[in-house]
């Protein structure tokens, strides 16, 4: 077995989101902590959560996430992690582009990580500010920039931490909408001299209540997902996990339409 199978066996392999700079890893958005909760409640950022529905929830997306879940209470993982990491070669890297961290066990592996890549930036969302309050904040390795994010639309930015996100329907800074919705050469995100980022909501969110439509054409991997943030905080369009093969393979002259999601 190489090394790099080696590694996707103890990890569950990480993720290429196209419209962001580097690598990520995701966990299963139903075991987020609060934002499995917040995702119930309209008018929070969770609410819709693209994580829950859409491509996240092909069974074998599923299992992918599962085993990476399950991979992070292994002795092994930090150092696996960091050495899959440092083979990538790519400067920046988002942890969670689905999921949230589980514990102070697991924000400290992964300050472990950052710490074992030290010539990477790392970015890590989330909204357990409960955990983070557990972790004094010079603990934080300098190549890590975690950003707690508020829990509701257009309302006020964590003063609980020191390097915040928001979601706005007016005022964004996060110029990915205006781009494709990719990063591009921005790295606000990664950038601990920026307090705060303000993520931008789609038109359809104007009601609180995702409505784009979810369509997807035979023997093509790209999937239009149904989303309510149109920035970068939510994934791209196309999640290409490193560790699945696609299962949408067989050509067809018809383009089946699913909707409403």
């Amino acid at each position: 077995m190489s090394n790099a199978a080696q590694r996707k066996l103890i990890t569950g392999g990480l993720s290429k989101p196209s419209k962001m700079p580097g690598y990520a890893y995701n966990l299963p958005a139903i075991h987020c902590k609060t934002g499995s909760k917040l995702a119930q409640v309209p008018g929070t950022t969770c609410h819709g959560c693209y994580a829950l529905k859409g491509r996240y929830r092909f069974p074998n997306v599923m299992d992918a996430m599962m085993r990476r879940l399950r991979s992070i209470h292994r002795p092994d993982w930090a150092r696996t992690m960091a050495a899959d990491i440092n083979a990538r070669r790519s400067r920046w890297f988002r942890w969670h582009d689905s999921g949230d961290i589980q514990s102070v066990k697991h924000l400290l592996k992964i300050f472990q990580v950052c710490r074992l890549t030290p010539d990477v930036a790392h970015w890590l969302p989330t909204r357990e500010a409960g955990l983070l309050s557990k972790i004094p904040q010079d603990r934080v390795p300098s190549n890590l920039t975690i950003r707690l994010s508020a829990t509701k639309v257009d309302g006020p930015a964590p003063g609980s931490w020191p390097l915040t996100s928001t979601v706005v329907t007016t005022g964004r800074s996060c110029p990915a909408p205006d781009q494709g919705n990719a990063c591009h050469d921005c790295r606000a995100c990664w950038d601990r001299n920026i307090k705060n980022v303000a993520q931008g909501t789609s038109p359809h969110f104007l009601s609180l209540i995702p409505i784009t439509a979810q369509s997807f054409t035979y023997g093509c991997f790209i999937i239009i997902f149904s989303i309510s943030i149109e920035d970068i905080f939510s994934p791209p369009d196309i999640i290409i996990s490193l560790d699945l093969s696609l299962i949408l393979i067989y050509p067809s002259s018809c383009i089946t339409a699913k909707s409403p999601v």
